[in-house]
């Protein structure tokens, strides 16, 4: 839906001073991180999406809407951005964005693929009504390989699919996740700066030829029918502390009269 449906406010920040904020928060977030990329979706004239960088550019054919700073991309069910990356870290690295969606429905808000979009991989969404994550070494497995395997063997194994609970239930507001990969730690998914879940048993991806990163689809979700902006993707695990300054950092810009909402009054998120 236009912004004047999904979104009937009025925002705040769609000059560039939100260029500059958005700026500031990435730099606050943590000093020894190196930002590898970062797409504020404000201006996707003609279907550009352009890292804030000028490094890592893209396409979308997504709508264009209010978002949590300034504008969002708004995907209606069968829409992606997809930006050229090669090169996304293994391990020790951090993925963060904000959504807009109901996460009782499967959506996938993030992956990474090759040229040939046969090859996938860091899947970031909602599947049967939780948060989902699928990260693939060599050695894991899926779960349709348990029919093959014996009870030790099932024990034992690692597997790429992860689900765990969430800490909203509806589309009321926006939502920032965030993952970490980190060695020696594991995976470690944060919303709005909370810590949710944590898999210790993989620290690592080896999905190491992706070439494209896949705003608004995966392979496991499907597509998303919701607003997804500023993606951020830093070469270091930020910790427990750095990612709850950077969810803080985003949410103080936010005034009590600009709290989300899509069809309904949003539920106080910043009292």
């Amino acid at each position: 839906p236009p912004r004047s449906t999904l979104f009937p406010y009025t925002t705040l920040f769609r000059s560039f001073k939100s260029v500059l904020l958005a700026a500031s928060l990435l730099a606050s977030a943590t000093s020894h991180a190196e930002l590898l990329g970062y797409w504020d979706f404000n201006d996707t004239a003609g279907g550009a999406v352009t890292d804030t960088l000028g490094l890592h550019d893209g396409t979308t054919d997504a709508a264009e809407t209010d978002g949590i700073l300034g504008n969002a991309l708004y995907f209606d069910g069968a829409q992606t951005a997809d930006i050229a990356f090669t090169g996304l870290p293994l391990t020790n690295m951090t993925i963060s964005f904000w959504v807009l969606a109901d996460p009782t429905i499967d959506m996938g808000f993030f992956n990474i693929r090759n040229d040939d979009n046969y090859s996938n991989d860091r899947h970031i969404g909602t599947l049967n009504g939780e948060g989902y994550t699928r990260v693939w070494t060599r050695d894991s497995y899926r779960p349709y390989h348990l029919e093959n395997m014996t009870e030790e063997e099932a024990e034992n194994a690692v597997f790429q699919e992860w689900s765990y609970a969430l800490p909203y239930a509806d589309d009321s507001a926006w939502h920032q996740w965030t993952l970490t990969i980190e060695e020696g730690v594991g995976l470690s998914m944060y919303v709005d700066g909370d810590l949710v879940a944590v898999k210790q048993d993989m620290d690592t991806s080896d999905f190491d030829w992706s070439t494209f990163i896949t705003v608004g689809y995966n392979n496991d979700g499907g597509f998303t029918t919701g607003a997804i902006d500023e993606l951020a993707i830093y070469d270091t695990a930020f910790s427990a502390t750095e990612v709850s300054d950077f969810n803080l950092a985003y949410v103080s810009e936010v005034p009590r009269s600009e709290e989300r909402r899509v069809g309904k009054e949003c539920r106080s998120r910043w009292s």
